[in-house]
Order: C-alpha cells, then structure tokens, then sequence
C-alpha cells in the first residue's frame, strides 16, 4: 500500500514538475515577446522622432525659400527700375545729341 502511494506520488511530482517547466518556458517565451515588443516600440519612437526632425528641416527649407524668393523679387523689381532709369538717360542723352547736331 504505502509503495503504492509512494509511486502515484512521484507520478504526481513528475507531472507537476513537467507543468512548471511548462510554465517557466512559457514565461521565458512571454519575456522574450515583451521585449522584441519593447525594442520595436523603441526603434518606432527613434523612427519617429527622426521624421520629425526632418518635418522639421524642411520646414525650415521652406521658409528659407520663401524668403529668398521674396528677395529676388524685390531685387528684380530695382532691376526694373534701373533699366528705365537707364533707358530714360539714354533717351534724353540721344535727344540732346540729336539738338546738338
């Protein structure tokens, strides 16, 4: 009777060892998930963060674009005037040259 007993108990033991170890994997498996989970949540962030400074950069382009457009404008507008001024001065210089003549 008691080697009876004795053997369903290591049965019992073998089976619940067999759980734990089960269990153990499982958690390592569970670990193991949490933490590629983790770093890709990590590398996501990065990847992020990367966008918008970049977001950020061409903003700053863009702008800066804007502002030298405005630039050439106004100087394209003195250019203008110059050359009427010029074209002005020449007319009036062939005109006295004409009545000198």
């Amino acid at each position: 009777q008691l080697a009876k007993q004795e053997a369903e108990l290591k049965e019992q033991q073998a089976v619940l060892a067999q759980r734990v170890a089960e269990a153990e994997e499982k958690l390592k498996s569970s670990a193991a998930v949490q933490a590629s989970q983790a770093k890709k949540s990590k590398e996501l962030e990065d990847a992020q963060a990367a966008i918008a400074r970049e977001h950020d950069r061409l903003e700053a382009l863009q702008e800066d674009m804007e502002k030298r457009r405005a630039e050439l404008a106004v100087q394209e507008k003195e250019v203008v005037a110059r050359e009427k001024k010029v074209g002005k001065e020449m007319a009036s210089a062939a005109k006295q040259v004409h009545e000198n003549v």
